[in-house]
Parts: structure tokens; C-alpha cells; sequence
């Protein structure tokens, strides 16, 4: 098991904040898997609508507050 991270944790970088994703992120998520390449690599099919993503955030909120994983979104500053 990991140790415990608060869920409002921001990293802050010279470019950029890594915090965790939020629901308002969803639209942007799922119009950057619309692009061609973007899934490559990655462990899931790509979604068909928003609904499939919010899905997806509310397991990865349930597996931060049980300490299983952490999912973090990259914001660019400026």
C-alpha cells in the first residue's frame, strides 16, 4: 500500500503544476484521445464519449483515497 497523499497536493515545476485530475479536466482529456497516436501505448481503448472518462475518474478517485494509486494531470503554467 502507498503512503497517504491528500488529494488537493500540487506539485509546481518551472513549466508546469501536477495535480489531481478533476472532473472539470474530462472534455480536455477526451478531445486530446480523439487525436491520431495519442492512445498508442497506452493500456486502454480509446473513449467513444465523455460519460466512458467519468468512469474512469471516479475509479481512479476511489483507488487515491484507498491508497492504491495517484493519478496525477500536468496543468502548463503560463
Amino acid at each position: 500500500m502507498f503512503k497517504e497523499v491528500p488529494d488537493n497536493l500540487v506539485l509546481t515545476t518551472a513549466r508546469c503544476l501536477l495535480r489531481a485530475l478533476r472532473e472539470s479536466d474530462i472534455p480536455h482529456v477526451f478531445e486530446a484521445t480523439q487525436y491520431p497516436g495519442f492512445n498508442d501505448g497506452m493500456q486502454w481503448d480509446a473513449p467513444a464519449c465523455e460519460d466512458d472518462l467519468l468512469v474512469a475518474h471516479q475509479r481512479n478517485l476511489a483507488a487515491w483515497h484507498d491508497r492504491q494509486a495517484y493519478v496525477f494531470t500536468a496543468e502548463t503554467l503560463g
